[in-house]
């Protein structure tokens, strides 16, 4: 408002030129003691020129027209005031470009700037603003930013935006300047202040690698007037690198060596730049000289590392190398300490196997290598007086030529065999071995049969030694957690053609010829029965032999379960028969049943409260017509009806013998579908402390027996 006066004088000077335009309206200082409903929210500068633009909050309908005028703000205007009446009333912004007729806005001078209304009754209100027109200024770019066969152009600009509506961006490679002329780029907007270069008219796609150089300008109105021009800037395309670091997981260090491993998460996109190869460097621990070793594999995960000294600690790190030999991030340090070396430890485990009529002397690695390699084994023995070397990818050796006498091996003598590790710091200590040609350890076999003794008694059997007077044994209950029972004699050997597993197929009680179906020992093999043994109890036993040069060395330690299948149910019998009923109301019907017995094995009859029996039917004799399985419970003699779902124990109704047995009563509808010689019946045996249900017993109706009570 510091002009309000000198504009009032001024319209007093002017006021036939301006009474048509005000129409009695009160002068603009007293207006603009009013709150005003128009604001002017900007003056934006240009060459030679103001853009002046506002707001209005009042009613829009009522405005006729705008006024806008504007004077020097230093009040030297020459007693000049120039004006723009007439603006259309949705208007809400100007461009003020002239002082007079012929008189441009001089650049450099700030212009005060008054915007008015104009209403029905010629009141309105009046808003007031500065502005300083300004000669175009040179943009300045300041960044080229490279990306992936790419170039990012930013720039500045701090002159005049009036009329400015787009950007020229030129380029072309720096080594065609003076030969070619460059592509230009628009950006469509007189606001952008960037710019994405990705091709050249020439090569198609940016050269990553090759450096450009860039220059822009402004362009003003709808003529195209081109502004001042930027300087020049260069740029070089390159893919970016991504910010992912290796991290190493591991080292192997070994006598002068160090096997380094990392992880590396690749799977950044395609828009990065390519690995193509690592470089993996080390220092020694207190020392700055840095080594390093370069691999063209980007797919390597690890690398080994040589010549470094046994005894000392380095730390060791890994760098990507990308495209362009530009390396990524560079892992963190990694501690190695090379061991310090020393001789190897004596072979342990020796042993003798004999395979046939060869002799094979085994052992395994000394637990302790030294800190290296082990590159051989060296060794004598038998015939062989001097020192001998086998390669250490064996830890065998075949010794029977050592053991020759005369074509065969002297069983007379024992044999000692001398074996010793060798590593690059020498020879270690020897492991030694006594060898009695006409023994070996016997082979348990891995399983353990069920014999017809019941199946609390397990058979162990294991190939016969040669020679062999005796077999001792070493049991040990394990799930007791007792220890070994000591050595103890096998006083009754089972030989080759004793039965190791049975199997019951029933039959008669009585008939000799009902046994079980037995495999037996085998040839070339000898065994023992264990009895006594608690069912479901885990078991160790060990065998070895005596001969006549003396006790040899135990077998293997061979683990099983006691009782681990129930005992197969025995001398199965069965019968039908059919009964009349007569009901409490004195109906007279025929009800069917078969009654099956097998043999009761335990002493005096009594009953074991954890064993039960399973029996099912087959009546047709076809495949898939089995009834499903029936679990049998005790009553007492004469307890209760006779049912499908309980155990019965008697003698023998048939034979009279006086024999325990156990049995069941099954009952069926009619009698049409019993077939003497087809229909059969399975008995299998279960109990609660073996871990399976007894292999399954059979038997056959062998007749019909009809009686009715």
């Amino acid at each position: 408002m510091r002009k309000t006066s000198i504009v009032i004088a001024a319209f007093a000077a002017f006021a036939l030129a301006f009474a048509t335009l005000w129409q009695g309206a009160p002068p603009i200082a007293e207006a603009q003691q009013q709150e005003s409903k128009v604001e002017i929210t900007q003056v934006v500068s240009g060459d030679g020129r103001l853009q002046v633009d506002w707001t209005y909050s009042g009613d829009a309908s009522k405005v006729k027209t705008w006024t806008v005028l504007w004077v020097p703000a230093d009040g030297d205007f020459k007693g000049v005031i120039f004006s723009q009446h007439s603006i259309d009333k949705a208007a809400r912004s100007f461009i003020i470009d002239r002082m007079t007729e012929n008189v441009p806005l001089d650049n450099g001078v700030e212009y005060e700037v008054f915007v008015a209304e104009r209403t029905k009754d010629g009141h309105g209100d009046t808003a007031t603003g500065t502005g300083t027109p300004r000669a175009w200024a040179q943009p300045v770019i300041t960044e080229v930013a490279a990306g992936k066969s790419r170039l990012e152009v930013s720039w500045t600009y701090d002159g005049p935006e009036i009329g400015l509506n787009n950007w020229a961006i030129v380029w072309l490679p720096t080594d065609l300047i003076g030969e070619t002329s460059g592509d230009i780029g628009l950006t469509g907007n007189g606001s952008s202040r960037s710019f994405v270069i990705e091709s050249f008219r020439r090569h198609g796609a940016l050269r990553n690698g090759e450096e450009y150089t860039v220059y822009l300008y402004p362009i003003f109105g709808g003529e195209a007037i081109e502004g001042t021009e930027s300087a020049t800037a260069t740029g070089v395309p390159m893919s970016p690198l991504p910010d992912v670091s290796p991290e190493i997981t591991g080292a192997d260090p070994y006598d002068g060596l160090a096997e380094i491993n990392w992880t590396f998460d690749a799977d950044y996109g395609d828009s990065f730049a390519a690995l193509t190869g690592w470089k993996v460097c080390h220092r020694a621990e207190g020392k700055n000289d840095v080594a390093c070793d370069h691999t063209d594999d980007p797919g390597a995960r690890y690398h080994m590392i040589n010549g470094l000294q046994n005894g000392k600690t380095y730390f060791v790190y890994a760098i990507p190398v990308f495209e362009e030999g530009r390396e990524g991030n560079v892992s963190d340090d990694y501690q190695v300490a090379l061991p310090k070396l020393t001789l190897p430890g004596a072979p342990h485990n020796m042993r003798v196997e004999r395979k046939g009529s060869k002799y094979l002397l085994h052992w395994s690695p000394p637990e302790d290598d030294g800190g290296t390699a082990i590159f051989a084994y060296l060794w004598r023995g038998g015939s062989q007086r001097q020192l001998a070397e086998v390669s250490n990818a064996n830890h065998h050796l075949d010794i029977t030529r050592y053991l020759d006498n005369d074509g065969g091996v002297d069983r007379s003598r024992f044999y000692t065999f001398r074996v010793r590790a060798q590593n690059s710091q020498g020879r270690g200590p020897v492991a030694t071995y006594t060898l009695r040609p006409q023994y070996f350890p016997p082979v348990i076999d891995s399983e353990v049969g069920r014999s017809e003794h019941g199946g609390d008694v397990v058979t162990v059997r294991w190939n016969a030694i040669e020679g062999a007077i005796k077999y001792r044994y070493n049991l040990r209950n394990v799930t007791s957690g007792g220890g070994w029972s000591g050595w103890q004699d096998v006083s009754d050997l089972a030989q080759s053609d004793a039965p190791f597993e049975c199997f019951w197929r029933g039959g008669n009680p009585g008939d000799p010829a009902s046994r079980p179906d037995c495999e037996t020992i085998g040839a070339g093999k000898v065994g023992m029965h264990l009895s006594n043994l608690t069912p479901g109890s885990t078991y160790r036993i060990m065998v070895r032999a005596k001969t006549d040069e003396g006790v040899g060395p135990q077998s293997a330690k061979l683990k099983f379960v006691a009782g681990g299948r129930a005992l197969q149910p025995q001398n199965l019998w069965a019968k039908n028969y059919s009964m009349e009923i007569v009901s409490d109301k004195g109906q007279t019907y025929n009800k069917y049943y078969v009654h099956i017995d097998w043999t009761k094995e335990y002493t005096g009859g009594a009953h074991d409260e954890g064993e039960y029996w399973q029996v099912r039917h087959n009546l047709s004799g076809e495949a898939g017509s089995w009834s499903r399985w029936i679990t049998l419970a005790w009553i007492a003699d004469g307890e209760g009806p006779l049912s499908g779902a309980r155990l019965i124990r008697q003698t023998h109704p048939w034979n009279g013998d006086g024999d325990l047995f156990v049995g069941t009563h099954l009952s069926f509808p009619d009698d049409s579908g019993f077939i003497p010689g087809v229909s059969k019946f399975q008995v299998r045996r279960g109990h609660v402390n073996m871990p399976a249900l007894s292999a399954i017993s059979e038997v056959e109706l062998k007749h019909e027996q009809r009686r009715t009570r």
